[in-house]
């Protein structure tokens, strides 16, 4: 489980899914992705991961941010 807060408005994820199951929650929005599936999802809200398969999950995460919107 992975819970975020927003982070810097406009910034965007990318989350592939390698093995096992992941539902994706961010504001209102839930997607589910198994092995093989990516989900591009809004990241300046709330927003979070949950492995909901019986073993586990993997997966890839980018996240893509301006720089010049950047906080810290």
């Amino acid at each position: 489980r992975l819970a975020s807060d927003p982070h810097a408005h406009g910034t965007l994820e990318h989350l592939h899914c390698t093995e096992g199951e992941i539902l994706v929650r961010s504001g209102g929005s839930e997607t589910r992705l198994s092995a093989g599936e990516t989900a591009r999802y809004a990241a300046d809200v709330e927003h979070g991961l949950v492995s909901t398969g019986p073993a586990g999950a993997k997966a890839f995460l980018v996240v893509a941010f301006d720089p010049a919107k950047r906080t810290r």
